[in-house]
């Protein structure tokens, strides 16, 4: 199959704070990553460390840069992709005062395999907010979506348990929380068959005196993706050994497990992810919090379709990001890792501020564990402004969400071009008139 197309998109909810999605200290320009949770302009970040927010991305051209701001800068600002520590081709700039949805819908960038990819933002000034920066992928072969998930402290000190992480949105654990030991909260259960591959990881503080090892973990089990760093290790690593890759079907479960040899450490993952790619045209979204995020009853909030989840949105708008592609959407998902609520709660895949046909999920009082819809889809225009909407019931105490998931899909285009048709050489009847075909070879051309 030639090149898919998915949507590349970074998303966090949080406006301020330790948490902030872009929070920024100085207008000096600051770097974010692509894909997960839109962390890094916060000192804990060190987003003025570009190679602390950068992914590996595979072979294809990057599109559509776009942006959602939320609280306007007081001078005008600047959005670049950026590629191997340069400026790419893409870049548009925000208007002082301004806010709403905001792209380049002309320039392209291409990706060679490895190309490390982020955004430089130079905001006007620190008043500017962005909760999403999304672009388009195609791909070289297949359809590639890239996964990453960020970590929310730059060090903790971690046992020697095994600990689980969301392939996407947020992971570890941040000041008034533990590291995650359960992997039923981390893992992501796949709705479409696809292939694991390219377990990378971003260290940007040693281990404190203790290896590390990162895998993939397909069923509760260790896959075939692994990543040893030495107590001294930081910076980028990647498994990119033949072989090691994880065949995932409909049904598995897919997650990612680090642990320390002995003792304790306290690595700070900043990054951590792969690329899932798809030889049918799909491509997954997620947006997540392996701790899990809790609602109360009677509430409604928005999410991003892929990014974090420890924070959403009471305005919907704040959510919405704008797909660029006829995506048919399928199988949306929510893993409730517990439920206190005692009436029903709804999630909803919403287009344009309204529902995106039948796609929802209704989550039964009381209950936990993983809620799909199988049957449902829906079908988006190019301008469609996509998210999430969650819908708590009215009685009870509250519910805990870890992760959102829908799943995208373009089938492969049919080649367009000059077509030729031949017809059969012997002579024939029409209306009862014997005619006889030409050319060389006795067949008659059409070209169309």
């Amino acid at each position: 199959m030639a090149g898919g197309t998915s949507l590349i998109m970074a998303y966090d909810g949080n406006s301020s704070g330790a948490n902030a999605s872009t929070n920024f200290s100085s207008t000096a320009q600051s770097f974010f990553t692509f894909s997960g949770c839109l962390e890094g302009s916060n000192s804990s970040y060190a987003a003025s460390s570009e190679s602390t927010q950068q992914i590996p991305f595979p072979a294809g051209v990057m599109s559509n840069l776009w942006c959602r701001v939320i609280t306007a800068a007081t001078s005008s600002s600047t959005v670049v992709l950026r590629k191997n520590s340069s400026n790419g081709n893409e870049t548009f700039s925000i208007g002082a005062n301004q806010t709403g949805a905001f792209s380049d819908n002309s320039d392209t960038d291409t990706i060679n395999s490895g190309d490390l990819l982020d955004v430089g933002i130079m905001p006007g000034s620190t008043a500017l907010d962005v909760t999403i920066i999304a672009a388009t992928f195609t791909a070289s072969a297949h359809t590639s979506t890239v996964l990453a998930s960020v970590n929310l402290l730059t060090s903790g000190n971690l046992d020697s348990n095994t600990h689980f992480n969301c392939p996407v949105g947020v992971t570890m654990f941040n000041a008034s929380e533990s590291a995650n030991t359960s992997e039923a909260n981390s893992k992501n259960r796949q709705r479409k068959a696809m292939t694991a591959s390219n377990l990378f990881i971003q260290i940007i503080q040693a281990g404190g005196g203790n290896p590390v090892t990162f895998r993939s973990r397909k069923n509760a089990a260790n896959g075939n993706m692994v990543i040893s760093a030495s107590a001294s290790q930081t910076g980028l690593l990647q498994d990119t050994t033949s072989g090691h890759t994880d065949s995932l079907a409909v049904g598995d479960d897919f997650d990612i497990s680090y642990q320390y040899s002995v003792g304790s450490g306290t690595t700070a993952q900043v990054l951590q992810g792969c690329w899932l790619t798809s030889s049918n045209g799909d491509s997954i979204y997620s947006c997540a919090n392996d701790q899990g995020t809790s609602f109360n009853t009677s509430v409604t909030a928005y999410a991003g379709l892929s990014g974090g989840l420890e924070v959403t949105q009471t305005s919907e708008t704040n959510a919405q990001v704008t797909v660029n592609s006829a995506f048919t959407f399928s199988q949306l998902l929510a893993n409730v890792i517990s439920n206190s609520i005692s009436s029903a709660s709804t999630l909803t895949l919403r287009a344009n501020a309204g529902n995106a046909g039948s796609v929802a999920v209704s989550i039964g009082a009381n209950s936990r564990g993983v809620f799909l819809d199988t049957t449902d889809t829906y079908t988006a225009s190019t301008t469609d402004a996509m998210n999430y909407k969650l819908a708590t019931g009215s009685t009870g105490t509250s519910i805990s969400i870890s992760h959102l998931s829908v799943w995208g899909n373009i089938s492969a285009q049919v080649a367009t071009g000059r077509k030729y048709q031949h017809f059969d050489a012997r002579p024939n009847r029409i209306l009862s008139q014997q005619y006889n075909p030409f050319g060389s070879s006795n067949q008659m051309v059409i070209f169309g």
